[in-house]
């Protein structure tokens, strides 16, 4: 046992010595997460990391919403809450952060074989497919100039299929999220092409969000415990297990 995951014991020890419960929301955006979080299997990165947390005399509840009134609900909860952010997402979940990060996300542009990726406004003339509500750093100005040719849809299946169907002729997305939608429908990827997406939104971390008034000791508690999962290669192979 590393001398961190016993100082995280001997916390954990300590609160549940207080013998004092305290409710902590664990926020949870429906559908569009996967696999950041799968709601309807009860998994996901972010639920299979919290599961591997020793959080005693913490009642942690579940509370899965569409994506927009989990945001506003992160902004009006009046119980502390947690779920996950970006110092790159312009909303509650990039004020408080975990030190350590969960993952590193990349995004890519999608294409049928055949569309050749030239630049971002030769795509933007033929249409280009994102999903509603998400946050796109980078992209915003380069949207504003052609507005009129960006598709927003509610599921990445609905944006797969506009693509396939030469409706547009790009989506734009995090390649674990892409990969993870194109395996659940089976997806010919022969018929697909990736493009390095970098050089308009580039690469950032995604870490663990709390709230502010998030308790100071089951903070560090998970700081240490998540600092331990990273070492110790166990969030590595939550990771893997999505891809």
């Amino acid at each position: 046992m590393s001398k961190l995951f016993a100082i995280a014991l001997l916390i954990c020890s300590a609160i549940v010595n207080a013998n004092t419960v305290i409710d902590i929301t664990y926020y949870i955006s429906d559908k569009s997460s996967s696999p950041i979080q799968i709601p309807s299997e009860n998994s996901g990165i972010v639920t299979d990391v919290l599961k591997q947390l020793v959080l005693p005399n913490v009642n942690l509840e579940y509370k899965t919403l569409p994506f927009k009134r989990m945001i506003l609900m992160l902004e009006k909860s009046k119980t502390p809450w947690i779920t996950y952010g970006s110092v790159q997402w312009p909303d509650s979940r990039s004020h408080s952060l975990s030190a350590t990060p969960l993952m590193t996300v990349q995004h890519v542009l999608m294409t049928t074989s055949e569309v050749p990726y030239n630049s971002i406004d030769d795509i933007l003339d033929k249409g280009l497919v994102l999903i509603r509500g998400f946050n796109y750093p980078g992209l915003i100005n380069y949207i504003n100039k052609k507005p009129e040719n960006v598709y927003y849809v509610k599921t990445h299946e609905a944006a797969i299929e506009m693509v396939l169907k030469n409706r547009v002729a790009a989506f734009v997305e995090m390649k674990s999220r892409l990969i993870y939608h194109l395996n659940k429908l089976t997806i010919n990827r022969e018929s697909i092409a990736f493009h390095n997406f970098s050089s308009i939104i580039p690469d950032y971390d995604v870490n663990l969000s709390f709230s502010k008034d998030f308790p100071k000791v089951y903070r560090s508690s998970i700081e240490r415990q998540l600092y331990e999962l990273k070492k110790t290669g166990r969030l590595e192979a939550i990771l893997q297990k999505y891809k």
